[in-house]
């Protein structure tokens, strides 16, 4: 890792850097420990998920998670609107866009095709994450559950 220490939440996400090469020593967990819980959440399941977010049950979920801050907002947009048209189409994918809270607040979410889910509730966040086929998002601390998910 490129930097001199890592801000962590809690002892998960620091396991999770070390596993990855990080020292354990620079791991600095800062508190709000949410995602220490993350290997205990129960998951809707795949099938009631799939259910929920009118996704056929033996589709593959590809979620794509957004940002508000530029530039990384046009350039993650670009690679969702890549993404959509290369996979819109297959009737083996079921597309899912999980907005950022700011991008629903300032109306600033991409134009999507009526056929891509777009799901606001946070309450769905890891159950998602953890029932995705993938996930394509830009680097955020997101990504820390989809490592501790297994989710590529």
């Amino acid at each position: 890792m490129g930097c001199n220490a890592n801000a962590v939440w809690g002892e998960f996400a620091a396991k999770i850097n070390s596993k990855q090469g990080a020292r354990v020593d620079l791991q600095i967990i800062t508190g709000s420990p949410t995602m220490d819980d993350i290997p205990s959440k129960k998951a809707l399941g795949k099938r009631n998920l799939k259910k929920r977010v009118g996704a056929k049950l033996n589709s593959k979920m590809i979620l794509l998670m957004t940002t508000h801050r530029e530039p990384l907002k046009s350039l993650t947009d670009q690679t969702h609107n890549d993404v959509i048209c290369r996979w819109i189409d297959n009737p083996e994918c079921h597309i899912i866009v999980k907005p950022h809270p700011v991008e629903v607040l300032d109306n600033t979410l991409l134009e999507l095709d009526d056929r891509i889910t777009v799901i606001t509730e946070q309450n769905l966040l890891h159950p998602l994450i953890k029932a995705a086929h993938c996930i394509v998002s830009p680097a955020s601390s997101i990504l820390i559950p989809a490592l501790a998910m297994n989710t590529p």
